[in-house]
């Protein structure tokens, strides 16, 4: 009998590295990244607004200013603020030259379309995303063994990234040996037993994001036992369940 230890130290040694691909990042959820990857420009990629609001000078807190005018995401602003102005602004809108603080719209007095009352205290910086703040460019956002999800999915779209490469799914191939198994959606007879390991195995491996299946339950002779490994010899990992130990019926 093969204890643990040596069990596993045989299966480390056997195991050979995975083979990778490179294929769209909507099909990597849940695979391994083979690679790290850098990021190619500054997140954000400019410095904007985080609320929708106005552009002002932090000096004009508590005076009433005039709005200059509107800058929406997309923009590209032309204009410079000067004091005693405002430039209302929307969210992820880039920040015109000149702008020290965004002052949210629900903390604004309105006077009239053209003018509005600061709140009488503007902290500098407020409601402003700065570029390169979540990811600078040049740094790794994303390193090799990763298991990639939807999160990963959106950092590698921010960076216009396609495609990844990845390893490809190890290839699983699961069976029970055992003339007393059934499987359990089988009628079962008094002196028979539902398969359990198997769908375990299954599942398992599927938790562990492999390529599984099942072949059928193998018999309790030698030539049934080496149909079955003849069977899942395409596999990477072949996982049995039964015929382990000294009886009669007992060749895994």
């Amino acid at each position: 009998m093969v204890k643990i230890d040596e069990a596993l130290d045989i299966i480390y040694n056997l195991v050979t590295k995975k083979s990778k691909q490179i294929v769209p990042i909507e099909d990597t959820v849940g695979a391994i990244t083979a690679k790290s990857y850098k990021a190619s420009f500054d997140l954000p990629r400019f410095d904007n607004s985080a609320m929708d609001g106005y552009a002002v000078k932090v000096a004009d807190a508590g005076r009433t200013v005039n709005i200059k005018e509107v800058i929406y995401a997309g923009d590209s602003p032309q204009n410079e603020l000067k004091k005693d102005k405002a430039i209302k602004i929307m969210t992820g809108a880039p920040i015109p030259k000149g702008c020290e603080a965004i002052v949210p719209i629900e903390d604004i007095d309105f006077l009239t379309k053209e003018s509005i009352i600061l709140p009488p205290t503007i902290k500098p910086n407020a409601m402003i995303r700065w570029k390169g703040e979540d990811i600078k460019s040049g740094e790794i956002f994303l390193k090799a063994n990763t298991k990639v999800t939807g999160y990963t999915l959106a950092l590698l779209a921010s960076q216009g990234i396609t495609h990844i490469e990845i390893y490809k799914k190890p290839k699983v191939v699961i069976f029970s040996t055992g003339e007393e198994l059934k499987a359990h959606y089988e009628k079962i007879e008094p002196h028979q037993l539902y398969n359990s390991n198997a769908p375990m195995f299954y599942a398992r491996a599927l938790e562990l994001d492999c390529d599984v299946s099942y072949i059928s339950s193998s018999g309790d002779t030698l030539e049934e036992l080496k149909l079955s490994a003849k069977e899942a010899m395409d596999a990477n990992l072949i996982l049995t369940s039964g015929g382990v130990s000294v009886g009669d019926k007992d060749f895994t």
